[in-house]
This record gives structure tokens, C-alpha cells and sequence, in this order.
């Protein structure tokens, strides 16, 4: 799942150009380019932006980039190999 498709997937949807999107979102060039390019994530202040701009929900925006986060991780981790190795059943260990 590429996340960075879903920006101008919407726009084109909406007749919108770049400087339109701009306009609407209240961001720069530079800041849009970044998100559609998958240079940057979705922000929560981002995700009300797009809610705001496409009648959506800022949680729907966020669950995307978390959910783009996750596949991207899970991908490097595959692509790397496992380091962590589970621990014994029902067992919890604290970070650090």
C-alpha cells in the first residue's frame, strides 16, 4: 500500500490542481509535494486539513497513515529478518 497515491487520487476526483490543493489545504507547495510524494506522513494537523478540504473524517486520514506506517515496517522487518524473537507464552517484558 503506497499511502502517497491517495492525495491525488482525491484531488483529480475533485477537479482540483496542485495550486488549488494548496489553496484549500492552507499549506505550501513544498508541504503538499512532500505528502503526495510519501516524503512526509499525514500529520493529525494534516489529517484535519484533509478532512476539511474532502469532507472526511480526520480519523479516516490518520488510520491511513497509520495503517501505511504499519505495512512499511512490517515490510523492513520481513525484508531484514526477524531480531526479535518471541518470548515464552503469556510472558510480558517492559521496553528499556
Amino acid at each position: 500500500m503506497n499511502f502517497s497515491v491517495r492525495i491525488p487520487v482525491e484531488t483529480d476526483h475533485f477537479g482540483l490542481t496542485v495550486t488549488d490543493a494548496v489553496k484549500v489545504l492552507g499549506v505550501s507547495r513544498k508541504t503538499l509535494s512532500m505528502v503526495v510524494n510519501g516524503r512526509a506522513g499525514i500529520s493529525p494537523e494534516m489529517a484535519i486539513r484533509l478532512s476539511i478540504a474532502f469532507d472526511t473524517s480526520a480519523e479516516s486520514w490518520l488510520n491511513q497513515q497509520i495503517q501505511s506506517d504499519l505495512w512499511q515496517a512490517e515490510s523492513q522487518r520481513s525484508k531484514n529478518g526477524s531480531d526479535v524473537a518471541p518470548g515464552p507464552s503469556g510472558s510480558r517484558t517492559s521496553p528499556g
